[in-house]
C-alpha cells in the first residue's frame, strides 16, 4: 500500500459519484456496472489465488475510477510508478480522492514497488493476506 498522506472526505466522493448517477451523467450507469462486473471477476481470480488476472482487473479498475473522477494527480502517480517497478496490479482503495493506493506484488518486486511508492511522494505500508479472517470479539462490562 501506498499513502499518498493527502486528507480527504470518503462521504464528499461517494456523495459526488451518487450525484452524477442521479443526474444520469452519461456513460455513469456503464461505467458502476463494468466496475460491478470487474468486482465478481477479481473475487472469482482471488479465490482461484490468479494473480495475473486480479492484478490485471485492478489495473482495469483504477482506470474506471480515475474516468468518474475519483482519482487524484498523488494517486495516479503512485499508482503508474508501482506498475512500472513491477507491481502485477495498482489501483486506488477507499474512497478515492487522495488518500491510499495498493498494489499487488511478488515478493521478487516487493522492495522495487516499495521504492517507487517513495520516490513518488508517497509511504510505502507492506500488508499481507491474513489466512485467519475476520473475527468479533464480544466485550462485556
Amino acid at each position: 500500500m501506498g499513502n499518498t498522506g493527502i486528507q480527504r472526505s470518503t462521504g464528499r466522493f461517494v456523495s459526488m459519484v451518487g450525484k452524477k448517477k442521479t443526474k444520469k451523467v452519461e456513460g455513469i450507469s456503464q461505467l458502476m456496472g463494468v466496475m460491478s462486473w470487474i468486482s465478481n471477476l477479481a473475487l472469482k481470480a482471488f479465490k482461484e489465488m490468479d494473480i495475473v488476472t486480479l492484478g490485471a482487473l485492478m489495473n482495469m479498475n483504477h482506470e474506471l475510477l480515475r474516468i468518474i473522477g475519483v482519482s487524484n494527480e498523488s494517486l495516479d502517480r503512485l499508482v503508474e510508478a508501482t506498475r512500472k517497478a513491477g507491481a502485477l496490479g495498482s489501483k486506488l482503495t477507499g474512497g478515492g480522492g487522495g488518500g491510499c493506493m495498493i498494489s499487488l506484488t511478488t515478493l521478487s518486486k516487493r522492495a522495487a514497488v516499495c521504492k517507487a511508492i517513495e520516490e513518488n511522494g508517497g509511504q510505502p505500508m507492506i500488508v499481507r493476506k491474513n489466512n485467519a479472517g475476520v473475527k468479533v470479539w464480544i466485550i462485556k462490562n
